[in-house]
């Protein structure tokens, strides 16, 4: 579902999926941009940012990981790198 947040409203879209599961938060943010979903992830808790990120599909969870150059981004990557169900996956 594309919400009413334009480009770059990524703390409106924020208000939208605070309070809602990774999959529920996936219908606002599945149509966006990776710019602001990279945006939307940075204002939320990394474990759930990293829930929604793992979500998309592979090939957008490592460009938007691309285009959000930080220490979290890095760490998103090195995260999903461990295997569903491990420690390093469990840990995030």
């Amino acid at each position: 579902m594309k919400t009413d947040v334009s480009k770059g409203c990524a703390a409106e879209l924020y208000e939208k999926i605070k309070d809602v599961t990774a999959v529920d938060a996936m219908d606002y943010v599945e149509e966006e941009t990776n710019e602001v979903i990279g945006e939307v992830l940075a204002l939320i808790h990394p474990s759930y940012g990293f829930k929604i990120l793992n979500r998309l599909p592979a090939d957008r969870s490592e460009e938007i990981t691309r285009v959000f150059p930080s220490e979290l981004a890095e760490r998103w990557r090195m995260t999903r790198r461990y295997p569903d169900g491990s420690l390093g996956r469990l840990m995030e």
